[in-house]
């Protein structure tokens, strides 16, 4: 989880660089982009709370606490970052050539 977060974050982090280098001279291709760059938000901060909640989950597993309901909790988690943000870096790909390919257009 850790590992697909930071990816995740990294990649979202340079959407952002790319997308502040480029508002103010094309700001109508820079919107153009704005899909793939709100999906990547968004999601990722999906993951970060299912990383919250997987490390809450974690904790209350060692307690011996509510052990099934828990182990969902994880289940989820790590279901979310493999099959989910194990995608979205890909995502900054396509914002950023949805603001080239506009700008060149």
């Amino acid at each position: 989880m850790a590992a697909r977060l930071q990816a995740v974050r990294l990649a979202f982090g340079k959407v952002v660089d790319h997308v502040m280098a480029e508002v103010k001279r094309h700001p109508n291709e820079v919107f153009a982009g704005s899909v793939p760059y709100l999906m990547l938000a968004g999601q990722l901060a999906a993951g970060w709370q299912f990383g919250r909640g997987m490390l809450a989950a974690i904790r209350k597993l060692a307690e011996g606490e509510d052990v099934g309901f828990v182990q969902h909790k994880i289940a989820v988690a790590r279901f979310y970052a493999d099959h989910v943000l194990m995608r979205l870096p890909g995502l900054r790909g396509v914002s950023e050539a949805d603001i080239e390919i506009t700008i060149s257009s």
